[in-house]
């Protein structure tokens, strides 16, 4: 079981940095202020959505947000979005998050947006749907945003991480690590009147827009707003 798990994890750390690289070459191009700008992003525009695409025989991308409680200990998953490459959303609420030891911060920005409660399901059905839901993908990728919390508590629905279905990855692609290495302010690209922060199919949703946006060839404040 050790050396399988081995062998799986370099095959598919393989692939990812294979991807990568496309990825960084591509965000390497950005527009600077002034006339040229405009020009640039015009450029650029007609094949973003091409570029924000798995190449063909590539998995697909999905694209992840959650909500959770967390003590320094345990990570409560709260409630789930994914919103896939082709479009098709996912959103699910948690019967079982013990929402009574949230912190200040879950019970004023995250539980006022959850649904009626008689919509919360279980975590066994969380995850049925999320296998549903990326199907027959045998070589699924997921985004998040600021990711490691959120990928733990996807994971976790499963069990531990050798209990991850077969062909998923071992990890999950940060879209702020790439803000980082392109030097991307990240203040500047929330929508400013901040609608739909902490709902976590509206985040995925941005998470979703984002990528796809510097995964284009171009990167703009524009984009911010949306």
């Amino acid at each position: 079981m050790r050396h399988r798990f081995a062998y799986n994890a370099r095959a598919i750390a393989a692939r990812h940095w294979a991807r990568m690289g496309s990825v960084v070459s591509e965000m390497s191009i950005l527009c600077a202020p002034g006339p040229q700008a405009a020009a640039c992003i015009n450029d650029h525009d007609e094949t973003e959505q091409q570029s924000a695409q798995p190449t063909a025989g590539d998995g697909m991308y999905y694209y992840l947000d959650t909500e959770f409680i967390e003590d320094g200990r345990t990570i409560d998953l709260v409630s789930i979005g994914i919103v896939a490459a082709d479009g098709r959303e996912l959103y699910l609420e948690s019967a079982e998050a013990a929402l009574e030891r949230a912190g200040d911060f879950v019970k004023e920005q995250v539980i006022p947006k959850l649904g009626p409660v008689e919509q919360r399901v279980s975590r066994a059905a969380i995850r049925a749907a999320l296998l549903k839901f990326v199907g027959d993908d045998k070589d699924p990728w997921f985004v998040a945003y600021y990711a490691d919390y959120d990928w733990v508590a996807l994971c976790q629905l499963f069990g531990t991480m050798v209990d991850l279905p077969s062909g998923w990855p071992m990890f999950c692609l940060d879209l702020r690590q790439l803000m980082y290495h392109k030097s991307i302010d990240p203040s500047k690209l929330r929508p400013r009147d901040g609608r739909g922060l902490h709902n976590a199919l509206d985040d995925a949703r941005w998470v979703k827009w984002m990528w796809e946006k510097s995964h284009g060839h171009v990167w703009h404040e524009r984009w911010a707003t949306r």
